[in-house]
């Protein structure tokens, strides 16, 4: 490392690191995934409490279950801080230089210094992964509940009266609460298969013709290799008989390491590369490498989309819904033999509850920055007489920017309506929340006690 800063003058880059890095984090990120997949199961081994008439769901054994998820949390923590000792180096470079007064930036832009800004993105990343288990262990709860039933349960016989009347009524299934709950954790999984098909090489040949070795990978950059994503578009454009992709298009192993880092929760990785890619452009675009500097800025714009709808979108916000929706069907269940507040409230599914809410709060704020800061640079890219290939892109990210801010919109609404349901299960008489246009809805949304005890 120390040789290749003394032969650059601009030091080491993120270009520089990223195979060693990466050497890190593709086997805990497949590690990690794994143990995300067996959670509902460990959740089912560990469960020796079945629901009774004053707790409607199952629970699980909280110490044995999250103390697995503890070992496999510690490996990836570990694996994760090997990666941002080399990381590190490339966003000091850019980002401290306390003689003009720059530092790293943390919460709402306040200056911090490298110690203060690493225990601060130590504590982001440790409670990021959280989720992993956390939904995992609530598919386990409605399973073993349905199992002690032997058929179908009062909670889901409930679940089924509430569908029965909610805009999702026309959903094939979605009355099941087992298969709900099933599908919504199964989608959580289209990130990992979107980490194989963008993070990772195929076995095709890069962009001079050469075979890519394991070595060869090791060892360098290249001339840019192909992912399996940018192997398909390859064909794409044989079969359309487009021109082929353009050198500055294709992966590189910073590219891999972002996407993977970043659907494997490791947030310190991921938390300064924006403003370090969109640097970096920008040096390009100074340069008048115009090509590089549209194809970066390119990669992530693409990034970021695919966050905001594979990520937030489609884990994070459906999850936080079936779990906001099982708290109030718990509260309500409960509140029927429990008066006080306490007593009413399954603490498994408050802590489910709270990981989904905070995860996807954080995830906001994430798209918020992103998006100014992709516009502005965005904006400024404007050069005349710019080939095919990048004037191309450059039209494309106006439709990428349109499909961002589609899933920002669609992301508010559920947030809204999360909300709506969190307030009703503390404050309606049945715990409750609907739409009011529809049957037994008082106009502020609570759901008459009456349609859900029939």
């Amino acid at each position: 490392m120390i040789e290749i800063a003394k032969t650059k003058a601009e030091g080491v880059t993120l270009y520089d690191v990223s195979a060693s890095a990466l050497r890190w984090v593709y086997p805990v990120s497949l590690f990690l995934w794994l143990g995300a997949l067996a959670m509902p199961y460990i959740g089912l081994h560990f469960s020796p409490v079945c629901q009774t008439l004053h707790q409607p769901f199952a629970h699980y054994d909280f110490w044995k279950c999250w103390g697995v998820f503890f070992v496999i949390w510690c490996v990836a923590m570990l694996a994760e801080f090997k990666a941002l000792k080399l990381v590190i180096i490339p966003y000091s470079q850019t980002f401290v230089r306390p003689s003009d007064g720059r530092y790293f930036e943390g919460v709402f832009g306040r200056k911090m210094r490298c110690k203060g800004y690493l225990l601060l993105i130590g504590l982001v990343t440790a409670v990021s992964k959280l989720d992993l288990p956390s939904n995992g262990l609530m598919v386990a709860k409605v399973w073993r509940t349905n199992q002690c039933a032997g058929e179908e349960s009062h909670a889901a016989k409930i679940w089924r009266e509430v569908i029965s009347t909610s805009i999702v009524q026309s959903i094939p299934h979605s009355d099941n609460l087992e298969y709900s709950i099933w599908f919504v954790w199964g989608l959580m999984f289209l990130q990992a298969f979107g980490s194989l098909l963008t993070g990772v090489p195929c076995w095709c040949y890069d962009y001079a013709g050469q075979p890519i070795s394991y070595e060869y990978l090791k060892a360098c950059n290249g001339s840019g290799y192909y992912t399996f994503t940018l192997w398909l578009n390859k064909l794409r454009r044989w079969i359309c008989c487009m021109d082929p992709l353009h050198q500055d298009a294709l992966a590189r192993h910073a590219d891999c390491l972002m996407t993977v880092a970043f659907n494997s929760r490791m947030v310190s990785l991921v938390d300064k590369n924006l403003q370090y890619i969109l640097i970096r452009a920008r040096k390009h675009f100074d340069d008048k490498k115009y090509h590089r500097a549209i194809f970066v800025l390119s990669k992530a714009f693409s990034r970021a989309t695919h966050k905001i709808w594979l990520f937030t979108l489609i884990e994070r916000g459906l999850m936080l819904e079936a779990n906001l929706t099982l708290f109030a069907l718990s509260r309500h269940l409960l509140k029927q033999h429990n008066q006080s507040l306490l007593a009413s409230i399954d603490g498994q599914m408050l802590l489910a509850v709270m990981v989904s809410f905070g995860m996807c709060l954080k995830s906001c704020w994430d798209h918020y920055t992103e998006y100014k800061a992709l516009s502005k640079c965005m904006a400024d890219f404007t050069v005349p007489d710019l080939d095919s290939e990048p004037q191309g892109t450059l039209n494309w990210l106006k439709c990428r920017k349109i499909a961002f801010l589609t899933g920002a919109v669609l992301l508010g609404i559920i947030l809204c309506h999360c909300f709506a349901k969190l307030i009703a299960a503390f404050r309606c008489e049945s715990c409750m929340w609907n739409l009011p246009f529809y049957p037994n809805v008082s106009w502020l949304g609570c759901v008459s006690n009456s349609s859900l005890n029939a």
